[in-house]
């Protein structure tokens, strides 16, 4: 009970800490992070929660967070989404792009040029979403950051990250992303 409710503190406060030797929190299935303002628009905090499920992995649209796996070993990354309702019918999309092989305790540095090699990972935004595939009114990739693997299960991801990201479309500038969580199930795909 001690861990739900320090969990569910967390979704405000967009920072989780536990002294116990479990840091996942079953069925709470979300990524959240705050970030400042840019180009004209307000800072403001993100939260994407509830599983996708297996089968529907893949990234889409909605309001849920997961993780993937390819099913093949020569695919060299794992990509963790939240997905979100957004104003006017669009949604607002978190994608990080991250080492196949991060095991817990991993922290990989995030980079604008990085395209999910062994050594790096890859955070991008996209607010106001229509479509998937499709064109984000803003989007944004972090320039320099870092995603820290809390811990990684045969089923679940939690780690936490944070960067600061170039952002282009309706709002030009950079945003500061901080306090970024995730605790979200892993699923491996065929």
């Amino acid at each position: 009970m001690k861990k739900i409710i320090t969990c569910a503190a967390m979704l405000t406060a967009a920072a989780c800490t536990e002294s116990g030797p479990d840091p996942v929190y079953p069925g709470l299935d979300f990524v959240s992070f705050s970030y400042s303002a840019f180009g004209g628009r307000p800072g403001g905090s993100f939260l994407a929660a509830g599983d996708n499920g297996p089968e529907d992995a893949r990234i889409a649209l909605g309001d849920w967070a997961g993780a993937q796996v390819p099913g093949s070993a020569s695919t060299p990354v794992m990509v963790l989404v939240g997905s979100r309702s957004a104003a006017g019918g669009t949604y607002d999309l978190l994608v990080i792009h991250l080492p196949r092989d991060a095991r817990t305790g991993a922290v990989v540095d995030a980079t604008l040029t990085c395209e999910a090699a062994p050594d790096c990972a890859q955070i991008s935004l996209g607010f106001g979403l229509t479509s998937w595939p499709g064109t984000a009114e803003i989007a944004c990739t972090v320039r320099t950051g870092q995603v820290r693997v809390t811990t990684r299960t045969e089923r679940r991801l939690f780690g936490t990250f944070s960067g600061t990201a170039v952002c282009s479309g309706a709002a030009l500038g950079e945003t500061q992303i901080t306090g970024g969580v995730f605790d979200v199930p892993l699923h491996t795909l065929p």
